[in-house]
């Protein structure tokens, strides 16, 4: 079974998450930039969901960054998932880097399939 750490501060988001990987993944869940780096130099997961918004300390992108920097993390595969959608914001996303960009509310299809590319490619 693989192992996705996601790193996301608001609970809904987190238990609608957990609903759909359950029984198809194991979930590490960190709340923020602190939490994320700590959990991700214990284990490397075989992908990591991310919001980009993540309260008060470094974004989401500055989260990855941090996480590419960690042993084992150069190719693993990062999906983001955030509310924050616009065109600029997606493209300057996409140009960092991550693998898979998600808008919220979560479509749970498109959620489920877009990990399943990023997982089985």
């Amino acid at each position: 079974m693989h192992n996705i750490l996601l790193i996301e501060n608001d609970f809904s988001n987190i238990e609608l998450i957990k609903a759909i990987v359950k029984g198809i993944c194991n979930l590490e869940i960190a709340l923020n930039y602190q939490e994320a780096i700590k959990i991700a130099n214990q284990q490397v997961y075989n992908a990591i969901v991310l919001d980009i918004h993540l309260g008060n300390g470094p974004d989401g992108l500055e989260t990855y960054k941090e996480i590419r920097k960690i042993e084992g993390y150069l190719d693993v595969p990062v999906i983001i998932v955030t509310a924050f959608a616009t065109h600029p914001e997606k493209e300057k996303i996409l140009e960092s880097g991550i693998n898979s960009f998600l808008t919220k509310p979560i479509n749970i299809n498109l959620f489920k399939l877009t990990l399943n590319k990023v997982l089985f490619k």
